[in-house]
Formats: C-alpha cells, sequence, structure tokens
C-alpha cells in the first residue's frame, strides 16, 4: 500500500513538471503547416457543439445530417481524418478560455493545451506501469527517454492528429495488461482504443499487435477466458466511443465507415507529396526503399538511446540470472517480459507498414512518429540494466519465457550468473547520466527547431542535409523574427509600395490564415503564386517540394534572408550554416519559371485568389516536375 502511495505521489510530481516543461517551451515552437488546418476546424466544431445549448429557433438542430456535414468535416469528408483530436483542440481551447489562462499563455499554446495535457497523461501512465512492474527508478528513465528524443518532443505539441495519436497508443499499452485482468480494466482500454481509432487512421489498421500478444498468452496456456473477454467487451467499447466521437457518422454509419476507410486506403495525387531521402526525390508511385523506416531511426533517435536499445535487445535474448533466483523471482521475470515483449509488439507495426511501397511518402518521420514512444521505453529499459546492475540481472530470456499462469514456473530456469564489480556498477551510471545529460544539450541546441534534429550517426543536420535528406519538412521554422523581418522589409521590395504581396512557397493557406488574424503576418500573403505584384518570395528548405525553377533560384541568387538555427560550433553541431528557410525577391524567382507556368497570377486573378474564402483543405499543390529525380 505504501509503495502504491509513493508512486501515485510522485506521478503527480512527474505530471506537473512535464506539464509544466511542455506550456513553456510550447510558446518558443512556431506554428507548424498542419495546425491552422486544425485549429480552423477546432473552431468550426466548437461552433456546431454551441448549438446544443444555444441557437436561433430558425436554427436547424445539431443533429440534423445538413448541419453535421456543414459543421463537422471530419471522418468522411476531404481526407478522412478523424474528429477526435480538433474536438481535443477545440476542449483544451475552452478550458483555456474559462479558466483565465489565456492571459499566461500565447494564442498557439492555447489551441495545443488539450494535445499536451493528454501527452502528460499518457506519459504519467507510462510511469506507473513501468514502475510497477520494475521500479520507478525503470519508470523515469523510459519517461525521459521518451521526452529527450527531440522528434517525439516536437511532436508532442502540435495541435493535429500525430501527438493525440502517440498519447492514446501509450494510454492504451499502460492499459492492456488491466485488461487482461478485470472488467474495470477492459473498459478503460477499450476507452484509450477508441480515442486513438478517433485520433487517426493508422491506430485502425494496428490492432494486430494485441492479437499476437494474446495468442502468445493462450499458446503458453494463459486462461483464454480472460484474454477472450478483453476482445469480446474491449474493441466494442472501442468502436462506440469512435462512433460517439465521429458525427459525421451519426446519420449513416454503414456508408460513412466505408467512406471513412476508403478516403484513408486511396490517396489521390492532391496527397502524393514528394519527399527527399539520400539525394533521390519519392512519390507514390516512386515509393521508398524497404528499409527506410529503419534507417529514419537510425538517424533521429539520439545516438546514446540506440546504445541503450542494443542493451535492451541484448538483456531481452541473452538474459542473465542468478543461481539462486527463487520461484517468486522467476514470476516477477514473467510479468516484466510481458511487458517487454508486448512493447516489442507495439514498436514493430508502424515501423513495418510504413516501410510497404504504396503508402504516403510525405514528412518521413512524422507518419511514424507514434512508434517512437516505444522506442522509448525500450531504450529506458535498456539504461536500468546498464543501471541497476545486479539487481536485475535475474533477466529470463523471451526465449524460454513462461507466460502459462501467474504460478506456472517449471520452465523458467536462471541462465547463468553474472556478477559486477560496485565500481564497475558506478561506471555504468555514469555512462547513463552521461547519454541523458547529452540528450539533455541536444534538446536545447536545436531549440525550438526540433523537427530538424539529426544524431550524430549521420553527422547531424549539416551532415544529413549533405547525405540528401530535408533540412526541415513542416514549416516549424517560420518563428516570431521571421516574420517580424517580413513585416517591416516587405515593402522596400514591391514595385508598387501601397500594393504588394508575399508568396510562400508550398505553404498552407489555413495557417497563413490563422497567422495573419493573430497579427503575426501583417502583410497580404498566398500560397505557391506569384505575380508582378508579388514583393518577395518565402521559401522552405525542403528539398522533396523543390522544382526545376527554385533549385536554379537558390543556385544563381542570392537571398535577402536566410533563416537558420543560431547554433554554431565544430561539425555536426555548426547548425548556423544550414538554412531553413530563404526568402528572395520575387523579380529573381519569376525569371526562372517557365513562360506557362501555372504559379504566375494576373493583378486581378491574385487580388481573388487572396480574398477567397478559404477552405478546410490544407493548400498542398503537387509541383509540376514531381517525378523522381536525383538533387
Amino acid at each position: 500500500m505504501f509503495k502504491k502511495t509513493l508512486i501515485t505521489r510522485n506521478a503527480c510530481i512527474l505530471f506537473a513538471g512535464l506539464f509544466a516543461l511542455m506550456l513553456w517551451t510550447s510558446c518558443l515552437m512556431p506554428l507548424t503547416w498542419d495546425e491552422g488546418n486544425a485549429i480552423l476546424r477546432s473552431e468550426t466544431m466548437g461552433n456546431w457543439l454551441s448549438l446544443f445549448w444555444s441557437r436561433d429557433a430558425d436554427t436547424a438542430s445539431p443533429f440534423a445530417p445538413e448541419t453535421i456535414s456543414k459543421y463537422c468535416t471530419q471522418t468522411n469528408q476531404i481526407e478522412g481524418h478523424p474528429a477526435g483530436y480538433v474536438l481535443l483542440i477545440a476542449m483544451g481551447n475552452n478550458v483555456v478560455q474559462a479558466t483565465r489562462l489565456s492571459c499566461l499563455l500565447d494564442e498557439k499554446t492555447c489551441y495545443r493545451f488539450g494535445a499536451i495535457f493528454l501527452f502528460c497523461i499518457a506519459l504519467t501512465a507510462v510511469f506507473i506501469r513501468v514502475g510497477k512492474t520494475f521500479n520507478q527508478t525503470a519508470g523515469l528513465l523510459c519517461v525521459s527517454c521518451i521526452v529527450l528524443m527531440p522528434r517525439v518532443f516536437a511532436h508532442a505539441h502540435i495541435a493535429a492528429c500525430d501527438s493525440p495519436l502517440m498519447s492514446c497508443w501509450l494510454l492504451a499499452w499502460a492499459l492492456f495488461d488491466t485488461a487482461l485482468k478485470n472488467k474495470r480494466g477492459v473498459i478503460l482500454w477499450g476507452i484509450a482504443t477508441g480515442l486513438g481509432f478517433s485520433m487517426k487512421f493508422p491506430r485502425w489498421i494496428i490492432p494486430i499487435h494485441s492479437i499476437i500478444f494474446a495468442a502468445w498468452e493462450v499458446v503458453h496456456r494463459r486462461p483464454f477466458g480472460r484474454i477472450a473477454r478483453a476482445f469480446v467487451i474491449g474493441f466494442p467499447v472501442a468502436v462506440i466511443i469512435f462512433y460517439l466521437l465521429n458525427p459525421g457518422l451519426w446519420s449513416d454509419p454503414v456508408t460513412g465507415f466505408v467512406e471513412f476507410f476508403r478516403l484513408n486506403t486511396h490517396r489521390d495525387t492532391n496527397y502524393n507529396i514528394p519527399i527527399a531521402f539520400l539525394g533521390t526525390r519519392y512519390t507514390l508511385v516512386y515509393p521508398l526503399p524497404w528499409y527506410n523506416t529503419l534507417f529514419w531511426a537510425a538517424i533521429t533517435i539520439p545516438s546514446g538511446f540506440l546504445f541503450f536499445l542494443v542493451c535492451f535487445v541484448y538483456r531481452s535474448c541473452f538474459g542473465v540470472g542468478r543461481k539462486d533466483m527463487g520461484q517468486s523471482d522467476c514470476v516477477e521475470q514473467i510479468v516484466r517480459n510481458r511487458l517487454v515483449l508486448l512493447t516489442v509488439l507495439n514498436f514493430l507495426p508502424l515501423m513495418i507498414i510504413r516501410a510497404l511501397p504504396g503508402t504516403p511518402v510525405h514528412d518521413g518521420v512524422r507518419l511514424f512518429v507514434a512508434a517512437f514512444p516505444f522506442a522509448g521505453i525500450m531504450a529506458g529499459l535498456g539504461a536500468v540494466w546498464l543501471w541497476e546492475g545486479n539487481r536485475l540481472n535475474d533477466q529470463v530470456p523471451l526465449r524460454s519465457q513462461v507466460a502459462a499462469s501467474d504460478l506456472d514456473v517449471q520452465d523458467c530456469q536462471p541462465v547463468r550468473h553474472c556478477s559486477a564489480h560496485p565500481r564497475f556498477i558506478l561506471f555504468r551510471r555514469v555512462g547513463v547520466v552521461c547519454i541523458l545529460l547529452g540528450s539533455v544539450f541536444n534538446l536545447c541546441w536545436y531549440s525550438p527547431q526540433w523537427l530538424s534534429y539529426y544524431n550524430l550517426c549521420i553527422g547531424g543536420l549539416p551532415g544529413a542535409v549533405r547525405s540528401g535528406m530535408e533540412a526541415t519538412y513542416y514549416w516549424d521554422s517560420l518563428d516570431d523574427a521571421t516574420m517580424n523581418w517580413i513585416n517591416s522589409h516587405a515593402p522596400e521590395y514591391a514595385k508598387d509600395k501601397a500594393d504588394y504581396i508575399v508568396s510562400f512557397n508550398q505553404y498552407s493557406r489555413d495557417t497563413l490564415r490563422v497567422l495573419t488574424r493573430w497579427g503575426k503576418l501583417k502583410v497580404p500573403c498566398v500560397n505557391h503564386a506569384v505575380s508582378d505584384n508579388t514583393a518577395l518570395s518565402v521559401f522552405q528548405c525542403r528539398a522533396g517540394l523543390l522544382g526545376d525553377a527554385e533549385n536554379e533560384l537558390f543556385r544563381t541568387s542570392k537571398p535577402v534572408y536566410r533563416q537558420a538555427l543560431n547554433r554554431q560550433g565544430p561539425g555536426p553541431w555548426n547548425l548556423y550554416r544550414v538554412p531553413l528557410i530563404k526568402i528572395y525577391e520575387t523579380k529573381d524567382y519569376i525569371r526562372g519559371l517557365p513562360d506557362d507556368s501555372s504559379r504566375i497570377l494576373e493583378a486581378d486573378e491574385m487580388l481573388e485568389y487572396i480574398q477567397k474564402p478559404d477552405s478546410p483543405k490544407s493548400g498542398v499543390v503537387k509541383p509540376p516536375d514531381s517525378q523522381p529525380k536525383k538533387h
């Protein structure tokens, strides 16, 4: 009882610390590509929710199909993203406004509040789950390895669907063992799984890991009734939660579900966004090589954590044991090995599916970032083995694991005895601390553009760019300093000082609209279109979306402004020499465009382009030269 109270107290302290850290760093991180779209959709969903308690007499019911179709553009419209993450963003912003926290937070953090809160809840669940199975040191190390991954840390802030997907996936992982024990655990696991279903489609195509784990348990003689109960009750609960959180399905569930799966499994050319990978441009028709997910993980997970992962693999496959291991020790190791196996099964599916031909290639790590927290848990368990030394040397390898029942330990035999001198244990602990401090340094060095992080295995960001990887991909480099420069210098480069426009190459029209509404951008802005009265053209240095004209512009003209991380150091740590955003005079850009380019608009068309109401669809335009080519 005392141990349970201690874990609960420490979990609350951990949650408070993580939440404060995430809110503070959110103010540093600029708005990203999809956030404008998600914010506008959340406001539309909020308007629909307000109809439940306040509407005019002549206003249609909020349950009417036409009302839902107008306000709820999720699930079976546009690209088919579920509505759960939009509801989370709307709820988080409403809580901030109701509690007057908005006077302490900036605009983007108000909308990110819900995603950040859910992520901190998920990490707290990881701490409790690992802490109960191993110990609190193990729980803290696992949480640290997740938080200190720059790519995970960055996406955890973003008000879009990826962060809530990560969080709900972790919650389902933490609750799965409880689901095998009692009915209340089944309900909780079903709710967490249903929330994951409602955040993003990949959660639908990866329940297989739970089935594989259950089959493993059945083969090793764990009571079949408990496992069957988890699936017979848990999955229907998950589907009901998904249905309730997606109003687009209410009027016609069957047709709605069919359309939801069709939209998410058949991407047309509007979503054929290229990406550069090792100097080659890849698209849907020219898929990435099979090893792409492994390679991305190897160069974006901190190199020290990769060492922890090697330790984890060794410990899991070639574990060591005490000669005096008793029955209770063996039972404890069986429980631990179940957690290890479940973690591995949660990590692998996204890594495998995203490596298959035909999956969308855009944004690289973002599309399987939900697997990275499980890599962090495995790295944390590897660090635990180094930290604890002899106290965790009673490991039973997975190859001889017995999951028959909590008392069936007849085959649970220790492998070999392993002892270590206390000084060697001290050396290992110092090594663990140094690796964690190095990861903290990485997080600070790449702040706030954590999405541009690459580890030392590829030479950091400079080495990755030399190898043909993309320096940035999500417009998180459009910071306040860059926007302030645009606001103050755009008139200087315009032909007509009273009538000028700034063009953004391959950016979200919705995000431009949000930044303009917040007063961050105070000049007329358009996405991916230029004309004679366009003063400046803003380019993100994402190689996959740069065509021949853009590459020629970069090669022959000098930018009037460049944005890069102001970090100067030796070799891999010299981030300043890698530009993330470049701004050119538009006259230089137009000079290199083909005569029939669709990106050149007449003055009247440009005015209509600016004044046209923004659709909820992200403004992504297929580049004219989207065929695979060498850079």
